[in-house]
């Protein structure tokens, strides 16, 4: 990974994705997944941001894998 800061976030989340209780887990999920929704909200002012675009898929991808939204969280999400 050639991006040091983003390098540094899934060096952080990833521990804390095996490490954390199942409670904090969840809040944690469901912090980052609004951090994604606002982070996807406009899109398509990226679009000619290859790197962005890119960091921003990865992102979502390491957050969709190891901090998934319960079904319940979505009602209060």
């Amino acid at each position: 990974m050639r991006n040091r800061r983003i390098s540094q976030i899934v060096t952080v989340l990833y521990p804390h994705s095996l490490l954390a209780s199942d409670g904090v887990k969840q809040y944690a999920a469901r912090d980052l997944n609004k951090f994604l929704e606002r982070m996807n909200k406009n899109h398509r002012f990226y679009q000619g941001a290859d790197s962005v675009v890119s960091t921003f898929g990865f992102i979502s991808r390491v957050v969709g894998c190891w901090y998934p939204l319960a079904e319940n969280d979505w009602a209060a999400y």
